[in-house]
């Protein structure tokens, strides 16, 4: 039985990311600007749009459309600043988006921001120790449990676009307990500056780790279907898993996922490896 996990992740660790992006125009000169122009340039614009809490808070509702608790707003705004006075910052989105910036007219840079701080943060999730990395694979099989089943098979099958996969998982996390909001809010803050620093190393596998992961995972998935499904059920999703209305795909995907945390040692620190590499 093969149940994919899209690469999307179902928007898993979009989470506070559209912020940086929301509302932002960067002004541009007829000429192509330079590496360096550019790296002053967002330096001066998220000072600009996002110095007060006031700031913040209104990027926040405009993004997300909650509001969020008055602790849980806090933990985010800190975490937010945080990144936004990262000296490192201005430089990664200048390197990263120069190439998309050759128009001699004013360039509304919301997407781009977006996807390049999304990146970041992605990349960085190859930095973490693997308890992190399974601590970021548990919320995106709790978010996605959480969500509408509809859109539970659409983020796994990655149909579901980066701005609706991020307002699902605000209106999930901001549900949770203060303490598992601020992991959460952590894991991102720690993955991205990790990436923004370059250390530690990218945690990789071999190919032979892969391999061996890879079968593991297999074994370990299909317990964990066995254990909680009936075998004509097992059989049927496996036979026609695209008739399958949303409720019943959702339950068989999360299940597979989550079958990663079941797995022993060493297999499990490599898949997670994988889990976060396919992402990419």
């Amino acid at each position: 039985m093969q149940v994919m996990m899209r690469r999307d992740a179902h928007g898993a660790g979009r989470l506070a990311v559209l912020v940086l992006a929301a509302a932002t125009t960067v002004p541009l000169s007829a000429q192509e600007p330079t590496e360096a122009g550019l790296t002053q340039l967002f330096r001066v614009e998220l000072q600009r749009q996002f110095a007060s809490d006031e700031q913040l808070d209104a990027a926040l509702r405009k993004t997300y459309g909650v509001e969020l608790e008055p602790d849980k707003a806090k933990f985010t705004r800190n975490m937010l600043r945080a990144l936004l006075t990262n000296d490192a910052l201005p430089a990664y989105l200048a390197k990263t988006l120069k190439p998309a910036f050759r128009a001699p007219t004013n360039q509304d840079t919301t997407s781009l921001v977006l996807d390049a701080v999304v990146g970041l943060q992605v990349k960085g999730l190859r930095r973490v120790p693997a308890n992190q990395q399974a601590q970021f694979l548990q919320h995106v099989v709790d978010t996605s449990l959480a969500v509408p089943a509809e859109k539970c098979r659409a983020g796994y099958e990655g149909q579901l676009t980066l701005r609706e996969s991020a307002a699902l998982e605000m209106r999930y996390a901001s549900s949770l307990p203060l303490q598992r909001y601020s992991a959460v809010m952590q894991l991102y803050r720690e993955a991205m500056e990790a990436e923004l620093a370059g250390r530690p190393a990218v945690r990789t596998v071999t190919e032979e780790q892969a391999r061996q992961a890879q079968q593991a995972m297999e074994e370990a998935s299909a317990k964990r279907v066995r254990a909680t499904f009936a075998p004509q059920d097992v059989a049927a999703f496996a036979n026609s898993k695209a008739q399958v209305n949303p409720v019943v795909f959702c339950a068989f995907a999360t299940a597979y996922l989550k079958g990663t945390l079941d797995m022993p040692e060493p297999y499990k620190s490599w898949q997670l490896v994988r889990f976060v590499q396919d992402m990419q």
